[in-house]
């Protein structure tokens, strides 16, 4: 999601410009801002490559899904760095690709991303299984069920499924058999003739779950939130930001090679307990880059609005609805960042 980048001169002034600027989070009275207080900055002793994910056990301890380094970096509630677990390859404890990070009831943690199979292990790093799954599709993010809505222990995933045309699928107990149980919400492409090129670029999304058990799912062509009950049943749609955006362009084949126009990048969506929502965009190029951070309101009405040229993606909220951003600093560290939500 975010990585550690290197700019030119006339950018580093630029970002420092923009930082300044952006660099405060005021209250919930002010107009155009998210509003969110800083609770807690995360040790930055460990050097983060590409942060894709973060997900929080039983204890509040925090754990960081480093895609870039193959690593998930531990922390205690408090921020302070404890150990750095994993590792890239095929054995017990270690993934390749991740991107997607989920922790169960029982404290045991799942990496997921564009391989064949699930990494579950322990919270020191000892790995405990891998589930083989039947499809290599990218997984981009992955949630599990509550026990309100008493789907606790079952593993839903967001990864598109190009024969079907859907795109969150739930995986039941026992979960070894990597057997998918129930597949529900259409891709934007679902009845249209759509190159199947252009919707595996496109087609994705992502998902979080309320404490509710309600599944909340950003789809990033067009952009659009759809709220679901764990059995797939829709109760909500909401259209967010730059509602004008239409199905993309099909791939560029006149240079030789497939080329695609990239959109703007719907990064995460982030479910609070009282029915908000948050949705982070990272959009640009090598020369223009910015974060889009939107609060969003049980309604769908935009409530706060943050952005920044520097990099900024708020990816989690834990049981109290505090909410763990990553962030690119101006000497182009990565760090994360916990806030409180203002009432």
């Amino acid at each position: 999601m975010l990585r550690k980048t290197h700019h030119s001169a006339r950018r580093k002034a630029a970002l420092a410009a923009a930082s300044l600027a952006l660099a405060s989070v005021s209250g919930a009275n002010a107009a155009n801002q998210l509003p969110l207080q800083p609770d807690v900055v995360f040790d930055d002793s460990v050097v983060l490559g590409r942060v894709s994910d973060i997900a929080t056990d039983s204890s509040g301890n925090v754990y960081v899904l480093d895609s870039g380094f193959h690593s998930i970096h531990v922390y205690t509630n408090d921020g302070t760095f404890v150990r750095s677990i994993g590792g890239e390859g095929d054995g017990p404890g270690e993934f390749r690709m991740p991107r997607a990070l989920a922790i169960d009831s029982h404290d045991r943690i799942y990496v997921a991303g564009a391989s064949d199979r699930i990494t579950v292990m322990d919270t020191v790093g000892n790995g405990i299984r891998t589930v083989l799954r039947r499809r290599n599709e990218i997984i981009r993010s992955m949630r599990f069920g509550t026990e309100r809505h008493g789907t606790e222990g079952d593993l839903f995933l967001t990864y598109l499924d190009p024969e079907n045309h859907n795109t969150i699928h739930r995986m039941s107990q026992p979960l070894e058999d990597g057997e998918v149980t129930l597949s529900f919400c259409d891709s934007y492409a679902a009845g249209k003739d759509v190159d199947p090129r252009t919707e595996q670029v496109y087609g994705g999304g992502f998902i979080d779950i309320a404490a509710d058990g309600r599944l909340w799912y950003l789809q990033m062509t067009p952009q659009r939130v759809r709220v679901f009950e764990p059995d797939g049943r829709v109760v909500a749609e909401h259209d967010v930001r730059f509602q004008e955006r239409d199905a993309p362009p099909e791939p560029d084949q006149t240079r030789g090679s497939v080329v695609f126009t990239a959109p703007p990048l719907a990064t995460k969506i982030v479910a609070l307990s009282d029915g908000r929502f948050l949705v982070t965009e990272v959009y640009g190029s090598e020369t223009e880059r910015y974060s889009l951070v939107d609060l969003y309101d049980a309604n769908g009405r935009r409530q706060g609005s943050e952005k920044r040229e520097l990099g900024f993606a708020v990816v989690w909220a834990d049981e109290k609805d505090r909410v763990y951003s990553v962030e690119e600093t101006e000497d182009e560290r990565i760090r994360v960042v916990r806030y409180v939500v203002v009432e």
